[in-house]
């Protein structure tokens, strides 16, 4: 699964946290490509769609609050 989250909403700190509550449910790798981050979830331990979604919902809470 790939997310590609523009670097004006998410803030990388934010991504970091994300990735390290969600080490559990899958490998994730982190680049900067122009504007935007790129997630990488692989080995996902769930539905990879399912663990994408679930990974952007989180981060969205975080960025909010």
């Amino acid at each position: 699964m790939i997310l590609y989250l523009h670097s004006e909403i998410y803030t990388k700190e934010k991504i970091e946290y994300t990735k390290f509550i969600y080490k559990d449910y899958a490998h994730i790798e982190i680049e900067k490509e122009n504007d935007y981050w790129i997630v990488i979830l692989t080995e996902c331990k769930y539905d990879a769609a399912l663990t994408g979604k679930a990974f952007e919902n989180y981060l969205i809470g975080l960025e909010n609050s």
